[in-house]
């Protein structure tokens, strides 16, 4: 899990460093460095954020205090490594980059891994919640879609082979919606099931 982190970290820090400004000029220059490290701190980012910092900066002839910036952010550490705080990130399904220290990052990963399992659960819901959305849909268009096939059947000036192609037609849009209306009857207990499970895993977790 670590390895995965520090990748999504170092990816993250490549976004930071070649991709849009962080800083504006007036922000460069009237920057608190002690609390831009506190607020980078509190929000979990890596301290190497300051990198960043540095590119920008550096095109307004200023020059980031590093000091400041490292002790506002170990300062910003102490709030944002805590267990109350690693399950709100863990229960948003944020990523966790890795940052805590090792005395205080065993307490903040109990607190990500609880919220982290509420996150998952609430996502397994969701995700069936949609499915049930996308075909009931699906079954409404394949109802609209059948009560013109029969009207055009019904039509007198249709010749017999025509006829035909409308019956061929219809008979494979109601077999669609049969199976349709199979996968609804499965999905809507297992939603049932997955709403349950979030409510007990969410309820439990968060203790």
């Amino acid at each position: 899990m670590r390895s995965n982190l520090y990748s999504f970290a170092f990816a993250l820090l490549l976004l930071l460093v070649n991709g849009c400004s962080v800083m504006t000029e007036s922000e460069c220059r009237m920057a608190d460095w002690h609390t831009v490290g506190f607020e980078d701190g509190t929000q979990g980012y890596l301290s190497s954020r300051i990198g960043a910092y540095r590119k920008d900066c550096s095109d307004y002839g200023v020059v980031p205090d590093l000091q400041a910036y490292q002790a506002g952010y170990q300062l910003g550490l102490q709030h944002y490594c805590t267990v109350s705080r690693g399950y709100a990130v863990g229960e948003q399904g944020k990523q966790y980059q890795g940052v805590c220290p090792a005395l205080s990052e065993k307490r903040f990963l109990s607190g990500y891994q609880r919220g982290y399992n509420v996150y998952q659960a609430r996502q397994r819901w969701y995700a069936i919640k949609q499915r049930l959305s996308t075909l009931r849909q699906d079954l409404s268009s394949l109802r609209t879609e059948l009560r013109s096939k029969e009207r055009e059947l019904i039509d007198e000036g249709n010749h017999a082979q025509k006829r035909s192609e409308l019956v061929d037609s219809m008979s494979r849009l109601r077999s669609r919606a049969f199976h349709i209306r199979s996968e609804l009857f499965r999905l809507q207990s297992d939603e049932r099931w997955a709403k349950e499970e979030y409510e007990i895993i969410r309820l439990r977790n968060s203790r």
